[in-house]
């Protein structure tokens, strides 16, 4: 047994998998050749054990897999179950936590999920207020508008990770995050392998709404975690090694917590996304007016756009979060909607870049012509020749453009996708 609710969960899932099946071979995904879908070997343990325990457990969860590595994260549909509003509920440990489960570790840990002012009971403005009447450790921190990315010297290297990629050659966000390493950055890992340090990946090509400049490039420690004991080091401390090493740090501001409430009316959401406030360990997100305005998001056909980005963007969580709950299940419906047909795209592509010869480029080409869906095409073209692509999101640089929910639409009719439409969606 572990401090980590999840990790211990996952062993057991595993001994009572090997307890009814045999011993494990080998560790990798499971594909199933006829529709080529994937199932993490997480997902199929449960799958084959079949207990409502686990069954329950997986549902609301996205799983990713690279070699022997698991990464959990809470899926959309849990934000509106109420399966969190426990403080000690296990989801709150889901948020991309990364385990061996070949050598049965925890790799990365980053931090438990944690709310904004007024979305659960605890973070009520008057329950904080209260809070603050004994606190011994009071911190407050910019909130930078970026993409988390969790690193750790394991195994004696660097292993890196985003909200839900393992591989770098299948996220150029993660790929991009590498590069972004510096040399103080791998030394303050390797002299401190027992830390998840977690960052904010700051990139003009991963552009939100605050507006960097290419100097403001990089990645800011936003925080220290303990995988020995889950233990996470307060601001003060975590400045202290972004000094001894030399790094980029999230800024942490001397304002109170009245100074930032009232700041949060008036700020420019190109400025300044909001703060996160640490009250004795327990973190606290508070998000300028301006940059959670969410225009037209309740309008059917603005909010599926909206979404669309959002995904595009791994910013789905914030959205969600500031949606009214009367609003939210139709809000998710569709953002599982949308996450489904993209991974079944991804998923024919993969199978028909494989499916062509690839010793000789021109062959590649002539097999790609004759043999691949139109819309798959250019997809199979850059993935031979190692490009980065977005399904949802077209073109390398600002102004994006994305793809429509009638491009959708369109898709699923010619491909014969076996996808159900929300029924929100039909007209």
């Amino acid at each position: 047994m572990t401090w980590n609710p999840v990790f211990n969960l996952i062993i057991e899932i595993k001994n009572n998998f090997i307890n009814k099946f045999g011993p494990i071979n080998e560790y990798k995904k499971i594909i199933n050749k006829k529709d080529c879908t994937q199932k993490t070997q997480l997902e199929y343990w449960i799958e084959k054990i079949n207990e409502d325990k686990y069954n329950n457990f997986i549902a609301p969860l996205q799983v990713n897999q690279y070699n022997e590595f698991i990464l959990i994260r809470y899926g959309l549909h849990e934000m509106v179950s109420n399966l969190w509003e426990d403080p000690d509920s296990i989801y709150r440990e889901c948020r991309s936590i990364t385990i061996d489960i070949k050598n049965e570790k925890i790799v990365l840990c980053p931090f438990k999920k944690f709310f904004n002012i007024d979305e659960v009971n605890e973070t009520k403005i008057d329950v904080i207020k209260n809070k603050l009447l004994n606190a011994k450790l009071v911190e407050i921190t910019d909130k930078l508008d970026g993409s988390m990315q969790a690193a750790r010297w394991y195994n004696n290297d660097i292993f890196m990770s985003g909200s839900m990629s393992l591989d770098r050659n299948s996220s150029w966000r993660l790929d991009d995050g590498y590069e972004k390493l510096t040399n103080e950055h791998v030394n303050m890992m390797k002299e401190n392998d027992r830390f998840t340090f977690i960052f904010e990946y700051i990139s003009l090509k991963d552009a939100h709404v605050v507006k960097y400049s290419k100097s403001d490039e990089g990645l800011y420690l936003l925080g220290m975690r303990d995988v020995y004991d889950g233990e996470q080091l307060p601001y003060r401390d975590v400045y202290k090694f972004s000094q001894k090493y030399n790094v980029k740090m999230a800024q942490i501001e001397n304002k109170t917590i009245d100074e930032i409430l009232e700041l949060s009316k008036v700020e420019s959401s190109d400025k300044k996304e909001g703060w996160v406030i640490n009250i004795d360990g327990h973190l606290i997100k508070l998000k300028c007016d301006d940059y959670v305005k969410l225009h037209g998001i309740l309008n059917s056909l603005s909010s599926t756009n909206t979404i669309i980005k959002a995904i595009a963007h791994n910013t789905m969580d914030d959205l969600i979060s500031k949606i009214p709950k009367a609003h939210k299940s139709r809000i998710i419906t569709i953002a599982n909607f949308i996450n489904e047909y993209k991974s079944y795209i991804d998923n024919l592509v993969d199978m028909y870049y494989k499916k062509a010869p690839q010793g000789n480029k021109k062959e590649f080409m002539i097999y790609v012509t004759k043999n691949v869906p139109r819309q798959l095409q250019g997809y199979v073209r850059l993935k031979f020749s190692k490009t980065k692509y977005n399904i949802l999101c077209r073109g390398k640089k600002e102004p994006f453009k994305y793809i429509k929910i009638n491009d959708i639409f369109s898709d699923i009719n010619e491909l014969k996708i076996d996808i159900a439409i929300p029924e929100s969606l039909k007209v």
